[in-house]
């Protein structure tokens, strides 16, 4: 009671028993029939058809296990199974009024089971609703009722804008890797070019392997193997200006290690265990999904090369293509399907490359070079493969400023 303190005088406090008749079906399985004209509902949805009912239209379904936060109104006569309740307006009470009720009730803490959530009817018939005179009843409706129509609007509005906003994002990525959001610049700043930027990144990776192979390194001598081997194809639709040059992923950074696969043991509290699902347009997830590995876990599954901020994690599978920059002073352990690049940032700016790989053109050339008839995805040898243009460190400078400045949503 105390939690309806706050109603108006003149409204009444009853039990929801004595307001609406509660109803379950019985051997649904016994009433199955697709040629039934009655919907059979359960705590999902629609479950069936039978040939008879036992609620009439405007009753509230609430699930009576599993899905029981999630009312349902029903328009029509129908049978509900028992995996769900229905909930019948009775004495005054208006049946939207109690189905707008019931979608502001917290059934979650009428819950006592230890597994699968569930409901008991003895519970529900206990719960206070705050009760108006039917004519304000019916006033409240109309209003909720038309605040969600604005709010439907709104939503629509905004799924719109959020499109527009998509095709200028996509449109002033695609004309910055092909130059031209750069163009007057170069007119006026011609000294540096792509291909002096990628000399100078061999160089240095080369005496970084050469002394790590010194030092028993046997990894830096594949990997200085395969750097030695690897070929990959320009792109024949796409131009760019003259003084940059394409790229792959693997020639263009210090480091592209794929992760240890296999699923991490996590736990409630620790270092932070990044998943596909928590890389999302741009941007690491660290929010209330997130799981957590122990510093023994972290420094067995990071042996290969622990993650550090400014490194970008770059997914291959489930979904494929999404990346995200690690943010200064944050902590990761990568999980599953996701590739650690890691530039050497004075030469290839981490954010140049970030964006770069987030452009269509190269979204869409990832694409084409995926396997799986069913759910796509990257080998690891694709993803090296992977290209981009290259310019000047200093271009890269003018072109992450412009986009930054121009695309509010871009990870800074």
């Amino acid at each position: 009671m105390s939690e309806l303190n706050n109603i108006p005088k003149h409204w009444q406090v009853r039990k929801l028993g004595d307001v609406c008749e509660i109803k379950s079906g019985k051997n649904q399985s016994k009433v199955i029939n697709p040629n039934g004209k009655y919907p059979i509902y359960g705590s999902s949805g629609i479950f069936g058809y039978a040939d008879d009912y036992i609620c009439d239209e405007g009753t509230t379904i609430i699930g009576r296990k599993g899905t029981i936060n999630s009312p349902i109104y029903v328009t029509t006569k129908f049978w509900n199974v028992d995996t769900a309740f229905g909930l019948c307006s009775k004495n005054g009470l208006d049946s939207k009024f109690l189905y707008y009720f019931c979608l502001g009730f917290n059934f979650f803490k009428l819950d006592k089971s230890t597994t699968i959530p569930s409901l008991a009817k003895s519970d529900l018939l206990t719960i206070d609703i705050p009760i108006p005179s039917l004519p304000e009843q019916l006033t409240i409706v109309s209003k909720i009722e038309e605040l969600l129509s604005d709010l439907e609007n709104g939503k629509q509005q905004l799924l719109t804008a959020q499109q527009q906003l998509k095709v200028y994002r996509q449109s002033l990525l695609k004309a910055a890797f092909e130059g031209k959001l750069t163009e007057e610049w170069r007119i006026n700043n011609s000294n540096g070019n792509g291909q002096n930027v990628l000399n100078q990144i061999n160089t240095r990776r080369l005496k970084v392997l050469n002394e790590l192979i010194a030092c028993g390194n046997n990894e830096s001598s594949r990997v200085l193997n395969k750097i030695k081997k690897h070929t990959f194809n320009e792109p024949q639709n796409q131009t760019i200006p003259k003084n940059w040059s394409w790229t792959s992923l693997l020639y263009a950074c210090n480091l592209v290690v794929d992760c240890h696969n296999k699923t991490a043991p996590y736990q409630s509290q620790g270092i932070y265990l990044i998943r596909t699902s928590n890389i999302k347009n741009g941007r690491l997830l660290l929010n209330d999904s997130i799981k957590y590995v122990s510093e023994v876990t972290y420094d067995y599954w990071s042996r290969r090369c622990p993650p550090e901020s400014d490194d970008i994690l770059f997914t291959r599978e489930a979904p494929m293509g999404e990346s995200a920059i690690i943010p200064k002073g944050v902590k990761v352990c990568m999980g599953q399907r996701i590739m650690l690049l890691r530039t050497f940032s004075d030469l290839l700016l981490p954010k140049y490359l970030h964006l770069a790989i987030n452009e269509s053109v190269f979204l869409q050339r990832m694409t084409n070079n995926a396997i799986g008839t069913g759910v796509k995805h990257l080998r690891v040898g694709d993803v090296e493969e992977l290209v981009f243009p290259i310019c000047s460190i200093e271009e890269q400078h003018q072109i992450v400023e412009i986009l930054i400045t121009n695309l509010p949503f871009v990870i800074r």
